[in-house]
């Protein structure tokens, strides 16, 4: 019966080794594996291309650039010599510092913007300018003492090839763009505008050396997403229509820490670590409400309109006299020549003339008065002797009968 039983457990023991053994291959794979050296100065410059001793402020070094890293996974990674006291091996293996020995946000920057494992391999000159920078940000050590920089600005030389000038120029570039660009970077909205169904929402990047441009900024909103790029404000906006019902998130990538790996009796080298990933939330407020208010119609009471009537007695007219207006006549007198055969009367044409026009008055129409007065007398008299038979030379009638007879 016991052997019975020893039998049966036989079994579940070895169940239950294979279990542990494989909790333990699986710990071992989640624990960073080493790497090796795959190359030197790869992009970079080496003493032996340039054709003659390489050196950095006075100090003899082999080359200068990046190594390419190939990790225990097969994967390879860009890093940079941060110790130039010691030189490098291509055989030994590399584990990764539990903790990075070196602390230095510039070269952290550098690390991510051009050594970032997926981006494009950067150019010689950057590469050589950024393991000139890295020892300059870790302090690097000369092999009797001493920093490999000896000033604020550094000399790059080749023996009998003079000056890398273009890697000296490049160094000056990408110190500045790293104390301009340093982490850490913060992400912060700025408020939401709305017009109608649309909001405009917008999202500020930086650093401490001021704003961050050109980078990329994505805004999420459900299932829509816009991707933007900062501007010299280091502002990105996005527009969304209609409008989100939610918050709005943005997103970005930051520099991230520096991981150094170390071998025994090698050079420890710097990659760049895990970038970090900002994250800011936007709220979107509600829509205006529209209220419908619904007033009762006002019960308004009949309108009476009373209507006067004002007769009024028409007003009597006084007539109106006009004055007769009075034309004198005007009175002709011509005298005919008397016939010796018959006496002949003179005869009195009388005619109607319009109405004079009366003599002005005053000083100046006296002689007009006087001269109208003599010619009526003159005419009255005439018209007496006409009557009486009365002639011109002073004889009546009579006598000149006598002297026609005698």
């Amino acid at each position: 019966m016991h052997r019975h039983a020893l039998f049966l457990l036989a079994p579940l023991a070895a169940a239950i080794a294979l279990t542990v053994a494989v909790g333990a291959a699986s710990v071992a794979s989640a624990t960073p594996s080493g790497g090796r050296l795959a190359g030197e100065w790869d992009p970079g410059y080496s003493a032996r291309d340039l054709g003659g001793e390489l050196t950095v402020d006075d100090y003899g070094v082999g080359g200068l650039g990046a190594y390419p890293l190939q990790l225990g996974d097969g994967s390879i990674v860009s890093a940079v010599c941060v110790q130039a006291d010691v030189g490098h091996s291509l055989t030994v293996e590399y584990r990764q510092d539990a903790s990075p020995s070196v602390e230095s946000a510039e070269l952290a920057y550098l690390l991510w913007r051009y050594l970032q494992p997926g981006h494009v391999a950067p150019s010689d000159d950057i590469a050589a300018a950024i393991n000139v920078l890295a020892w300059r940000y870790a302090d690097a050590q000369r092999r009797g003492g001493g920093a490999v920089w000896q000033g604020d600005d550094v000399d790059i030389v080749v023996s009998g090839g003079g000056h890398l000038g273009v890697v000296e120029q490049t160094v000056d570039a990408l110190r500045a763009e790293a104390a301009q660009r340093r982490g850490p970077w913060t992400l912060t909205a700025d408020p939401p505008t709305s017009n109608g169904d649309e909001v405009d929402v917008a999202a500020r990047l930086a650093g401490p050396g001021g704003p961050i441009a050109g980078e990329l900024v994505t805004f999420r909103a459900g299932e829509a997403t816009i991707e933007a790029t900062t501007s010299d404000d280091g502002i990105a906006t996005a527009r969304f229509t209609p409008r989100p019902s939610g918050p709005v998130t943005a997103d970005a990538a930051a520099p991230g820490s520096i991981v150094t790996w170390s071998a025994p009796g090698s050079q420890r080298v710097a990659v760049a670590g895990p970038p970090a990933e900002l994250t800011t939330a936007i709220d979107i407020p509600p829509p205006p409400t529209t209220s419908t208010t619904t007033v009762p119609p006002t019960a308004v009471p009949p309108t009476t309109s009373t209507t006067t009537s004002t007769t009024v007695a028409p007003t009597a007219v006084p007539p109106t006299t006009v004055s007769p207006t009075t034309s004198m006549p005007t009175t002709s007198t011509t005298n005919l020549a008397t016939s010796t055969t018959a006496p002949h009367h003179p005869v009195t044409t009388t005619s109607v003339s319009p109405p004079p026009t009366l003599p002005r008055t005053g000083s100046a129409a006296r002689p007009v008065a006087r001269w109208g007065a003599l010619l009526f007398a003159l005419g009255a008299l005439g018209l007496l002797g006409a009557t009486a038979g009365f002639s011109p030379d002073g004889r009546g009638d009579g006598e000149r009968r006598r002297r026609s007879s005698g």
